[in-house]
Parts: C-alpha cells; structure tokens; sequence
C-alpha cells in the first residue's frame, strides 16, 4: 500500500468495482493481447501479480475449460487451484495465436521484452494506465486492483460467501477479505436492504 505524503495514512488500492468500466478496460486492450490475458486471467482468478506472472506458458496452454492448474504462492507458499473459464480460454487462444512461434512451453505466459517475465512495477504502471484511459483516478489503482477485483465482482455481483471468497485468496479471515477487496459500508447497507 502507498502513504500518503501528507499523512502516515496508507492509502489502499482499489478494485474495479462497475462492469462498465471493466468491459471499457477489456474493450481498451482488445490489440495488445498480453495485456487483455493479464486482466482477463487477474480478475478471473484471484491470484497475486507475483504469481500470475510466473506462470509459464506450457503450463496452460493446452488446459481446458473447466481444467485447472495448480500454483504455488509465492508469499504464502500454499498450493492453490484455478481454473480456466470461457473467457480465458478465448484469451488464450488468441493469445497463443498471435505469439506461438515466439513462446516455447518454458517461457513465462507474461514475457517481458527484457527477459524474464513482467515485474510488479510494469504491471502496476499498465493497471494505471488503463484506469486512467477509463475515466478513473490511476492513483487509486494498482497491481493488488487485479485480485480485490476477483473478490469484489464474486461477493457483490455473485453474491458469494465473505468464507467461500477468503478461503479462495487464501486469507486468513473473511472478515480481512472483506476490507481487502474494499467492500465499502454503503455497500453493506444496500445488501442488507434487499427484501426476500
């Protein structure tokens, strides 16, 4: 998390919180196919910038919808399972496509042009940039926004479990899951308005 300079206040990230401005970021990236996987994989999956960028492009390439693929945290060293939706498999395969005589199975998925893979400093100017070219305030945005993203979209658009989505990014609590992924008191207030 940032400080503010004016404060010893930390300032946290945020998610993207409207399927609008989602969809703006999917339609943005629709020609750069690395950063569309990036976001599509990120907000799909939950896992850390850390981790997604290590992935190696043998391991997903020929996984199916509905398959998953196994990743060590980096942080945590806990084992953790995604797995591959419609829209990923879409995304990969126009990304495999595009680069497929450029990415042997030993490559990393997110390749950096300087060798290796993408480091979290690009990623989280990229995740800047396209929160700035949708209308939103880039410095509120950064490389966690992928991951709150995921819990955010599952609690308040799935209505999954605080647990369920915790137990997902490998959280200690729901409780901590709940400020993690940014779900404000109005929020809260409009979920618990809702007549059955």
């Amino acid at each position: 998390m940032a400080r503010n300079k004016n404060s010893s206040k930390k300032i946290s990230k945020e998610p993207f919180r409207s399927a609008t401005k989602i969809a703006e970021i999917k339609l943005l990236l629709k020609n750069n196919q690395r950063e569309l996987l990036l976001f599509i994989i990120g907000i799909n999956t939950g896992l850390r910038v850390c981790d997604l960028v290590r992935i190696k492009a043998g391991q997903i390439k020929n996984k199916n919808v509905g398959e998953e693929l196994e990743v060590v945290e980096k942080k945590t060293g806990k084992r953790c399972n995604i797995i591959v939706s419609s829209e990923m498999r879409r995304t990969l395969d126009s990304y495999f496509e595009r680069y497929k005589s450029q990415l042997d199975d030993d490559d990393y998925l997110f390749w950096s042009q300087k060798g290796g893979h993408l480091n979290l400093q690009r990623v989280r100017h990229m995740i800047q940039k396209w929160a700035k070219s949708v209308g939103l305030d880039p410095k509120n945005y950064g490389a966690h926004s992928l991951r709150k993203t995921f819990g955010y979209i599952q609690r308040m658009t799935f209505g999954r479990s605080a647990w369920s989505i915790s137990k997902s990014l490998n959280h200690s609590s729901p409780s901590s899951t709940m400020v993690y992924i940014g779900i404000e008191d109005k929020e809260i207030t409009d979920i618990l308005m809702n007549e059955i």
